[in-house]
């Protein structure tokens, strides 16, 4: 895991979604729905490796906004943003849910 403080993995405990994606991505993750891999919804048990492989494998990707689907918040940023831009900018957000 890139994080091993575990204040920082407790915020993510508080998500309910928070995704960065390229468009293309997000409407392919769109069409699976269903499939939480990278999601936590309320009252929905998230996979057991679900904060690694957001910070693993989701952060990495350079992507113009962080998307919700559904009925949950929707947080666009700036797309020229380095990755450890949007690490912050995903705790500040996380932090006012």
């Amino acid at each position: 895991m890139l994080f091993e403080d575990e204040e920082i993995v407790k915020l993510f405990d508080k998500m309910i979604y928070l995704q960065v994606d390229t468009d293309e991505m997000f409407q392919r993750r769109m069409a699976r729905f269903d499939e939480p891999h990278y999601y936590h919804l309320e009252n929905e048990e998230p996979s057991e490796d679900w904060k690694e492989r957001y910070f693993n494998e989701v952060v990495k990707i350079e992507a113009p906004k962080y998307s919700t689907c559904r009925n949950y918040q929707v947080h666009f940023i700036d797309a020229k943003l380095t990755q450890e831009e949007i690490l912050e900018e995903s705790l500040k957000y996380i932090l006012d849910l």
